[in-house]
């Protein structure tokens, strides 16, 4: 279980495998990637660690915006490659958080990366777009293009 430690989060690093991403949540790198497949047999067991991060990672900022009037930036990416529909939703679920953060004041965007012909993925990340109220979702062709700058 991570910890928070002073006023930063210890990183979350989970390795991929053949049927989850590779996930990294590090504060002091400013790294928030997933990264991969996600298939994983037990969705919850995989997932709900990066919701517990994203919290505790909410109460840092809070505490850093309360003490030292501190509003870090946070972008986070994702290049996902498949997801499943158990997947589907506990994306959706570490969006909403995201967006609640938004909500807060805190700048959070997502960058989606997408490769061109994968139609499914790029209409995916549409569909959160419309889901989510404050949290910019900006779609990006892994080719380095950026449509939404």
């Amino acid at each position: 279980m991570n910890s928070i430690e002073g006023n930063s989060m210890e990183p979350l690093n989970i390795e991929a495998t053949e049927d989850s991403p590779q996930v990294i949540l590090d504060d002091e790198k400013q790294i928030f990637l997933f990264e991969g497949e996600s298939r994983p047999h037990h969705a919850y067991n995989f997932y709900q660690p990066v919701i517990q991060w994203l919290e505790g990672y909410g109460k840092i900022l809070f505490w850093q915006k309360q003490h030292f009037g501190k509003n870090r930036r946070m972008t986070v990416q994702v290049k996902l490659s498949y997801f499943n529909s158990t997947s589907a939703k506990f994306i959706g679920d570490i969006l909403l958080l995201l967006d609640s953060l938004c909500k807060d004041g805190y700048e959070i965007r997502v960058k989606w990366f997408y490769q061109k012909e994968d139609v499914d993925m790029k209409e995916s990340a549409e569909e959160y777009m419309k889901m989510v109220k404050q949290l910019p979702i900006i779609l990006v062709l892994n080719d380095g293009s950026d449509p939404q700058n």
